[in-house]
């Protein structure tokens, strides 16, 4: 045991779970903490140009590490600022840990300065929200909270943290994480053989299974089981339409995401299923549209998820199992193998997939101006470097990414799923830059989003974060077109002029160009990575080419 101050040791907790960098804004009640962080040489303090940046930021760092991710700042409006990420990694199954800051003890209650319970506001959007209350307990609750945020599923928790308890002096001794929560690799469940009859049962009766991935899959790192699985049985793999790149584009067995701005050849494998083994899988309604028909009547759904509040949520399930993807995966494989269960070919699905795969590559010989939306999504995809990670934020151009994600490994697409937030894109490329600075990312924005967020460019710019910016610009926001096109008349009140953006990146020390054609773009994104430095790509975008609506239109 040994003195140190309460902000000492949470850092120390932090370096203990192999947190490198912290995302955050400064404000005078953090100050100790992050001067903790300044003085540990180990670790890094991102200061964004918002709290929403830090918490998207650090979402992005949590999903390109399959790991925690660390966001901080001050009490009052900087922790109202830092809640819409913290509620994405919520929506999510993101590991986050927000640290806000709470004025001192001998001040609360008193309606003080920029007083307000972020306890409770933050309570609805994390698995678990606290305020420390002794110095002596920092620890361990921080301990906790790496506890909480990894469990079952995934997710963001909240500490308040009293700023005259930052500065106390307490006992601490390091505790190496294994010694406070179990690790990943220990398996979630055991197969009892009443389960794996009832399993191989159902397996052996199908003629059309197909495996569908999600979530878990990525997060516990069980792509290679999941492809393992697939080559054995001989059975086709779709995923959630997040989640693309649990299995590699070019694997033949590999039909893509499923909806409707996925893959056709996907929903066409799924459509003609007998069963479905749905492993760590969110059926969530950008997947669904929460279609009665998704799962025919006469499916067999297996739905397997460390989450059993997510089985049968909106399915019927004819099994339920709760457990860790790598685990289950491990088991069906022994099952699979000991049984002899063997699918026959199924020469449709090469042909479904080429199918879909010349009609998505006509997008790329568009030769229209303004440019198509397809066409930068299909270019970008087919241009960029080998590894390079996809980051998207919500906008009516993302209907077109999703269907251009052509995964070649693991982790290279991210968006904050099921959350629709406008303005992540840039703020999680960060995060996902930051985890691994070798790695080439790309953000694919809108001009309304980028704007959300314009500033952090700088902080990339500042921190060295050499990622690349690809704005779809149609002068509005185009899903509220969609709307207003389609229902309202052609009424518009999303419409407005954008600064030159390739300007603005040169203006903050990056890169910039402005691409007026089609042929402009590859030469773009070429030169782009060349600089090796944070670059945006202002791409003049068609206002007309609208995706199909989201929800379907209110009644009025």
């Amino acid at each position: 045991m040994k003195k140190i101050t309460v902000a000492a040791a949470l850092i120390d907790c932090l370096r203990q779970e192999g947190i490198g960098t912290v995302f955050g804004l400064p404000g005078s009640q953090i100050l100790s903490l992050i001067d903790e962080i300044y003085r540990s040489h180990d670790m890094e303090f991102i200061t964004t140009r918002h709290e929403q940046g830090a918490s998207f930021g650090a979402f992005g760092y949590a999903a390109a590490r399959r790991a925690p991710g660390v966001c901080l700042s001050t009490l009052g409006p900087g922790a109202t600022n830092l809640l819409t990420g913290v509620a994405a990694a919520f929506k999510g199954s993101v590991p986050v840990i927000a640290l806000t800051a709470k004025g001192a003890l001998h001040l609360h209650q008193k309606d003080a300065f920029q007083e307000i319970n972020e306890v409770d506001i933050f309570r609805p959007v994390t698995k678990w929200s606290y305020m420390l209350t002794h110095a002596d307990e920092a620890p361990s609750i921080m301990r906790k909270a790496f506890r909480v945020t990894l469990s079952g599923r995934p997710g963001p928790v909240h500490i308040s943290l009293p700023s005259n308890l930052l500065s106390t002096e307490i006992d601490y001794a390091p505790v190496r994480p294994e010694r406070y929560r179990p690790l990943w690799d220990q398996p979630f469940a055991a197969f009892s053989e009443s389960m794996s009859q009832e399993l191989a049962g159902l397996l052996a009766q199908a003629r059309t299974p197909v495996i569908m991935a999600g979530e878990e899959i990525r997060f516990d790192g069980a792509e290679d089981s999941l492809q393992g699985l697939a080559e054995l049985w001989n059975v086709p793999v779709v995923t959630a339409l997040h989640f693309s790149d649990v299995m590699k584009a070019d694997h033949p067995l590999y039909m893509g995401p499923v909806s409707a701005d996925g893959w056709q050849c996907a929903d066409r494998t799924l459509q003609t299923a007998d069963l479905v083994l749905a492993v760590g899988v969110h059926l969530d309604f950008l997947t669904t549209k929460f279609r009665p028909s998704f799962i025919g009547d006469e499916t067999t759904l297996i739905h397997v998820s460390k989450d059993p509040e997510r089985i049968g949520c909106v399915y019927p399930v004819d099994m339920g199992i709760t457990a860790g993807a790598s685990t289950f995966l491990a088991g069906v494989e022994n099952l699979v193998r000991d049984e002899g269960l063997r699918q026959a070919e199924r020469p449709e699905l090469a042909l479904w997939k080429a199918q879909w795969l010349e009609t998505r590559n006509a997008w790329g010989k568009m030769t229209d101006t303004p440019i198509k939306p397809q066409f930068i999504a299909y270019t970008v995809r087919t241009s960029v470097p080998a590894r390079t990670a996809l980051v998207s934020e919500g906008g009516n151009f993302i209907k077109f990414v999703r269907a251009c994600t052509d995964p070649d490994g693991p982790l290279s697409f991210f968006v904050a799923e099921d959350y629709g937030a406008v303005g992540s894109g840039f703020p999680i490329a960060m995060g996902v830059k930051a985890a691994d600075p070798s790695r080439p990312v790309v953000a694919l924005l809108g001009d309304g989003g980028f704007m959300l967020d314009s500033g952090d460019f700088e902080t990339a710019v500042r921190s060295n974060l050499a990622l690349v910016g690809v704005i779809f610009n149609d002068s509005g926001f185009g899903n509220i077109r969609t709307y207003q096109k389609n229902t309202y008349g052609g009424r518009y009140a999303c419409d407005f002029t954008n600064p030159d953006f390739a300007q603005f990146a040169r203006l903050c020390g990056g890169w910039g160009a402005r691409v007026e054609r089609p042929d402009e773009l590859e030469g773009a994104l070429m030169e782009a990575f060349s600089r090796n430095v944070p670059s945006l790509i202002d791409v003049t975008t068609d206002p007309c080419e609208l995706g199909d609506a989201l929800h379907a239109p209110a009644s009025r």
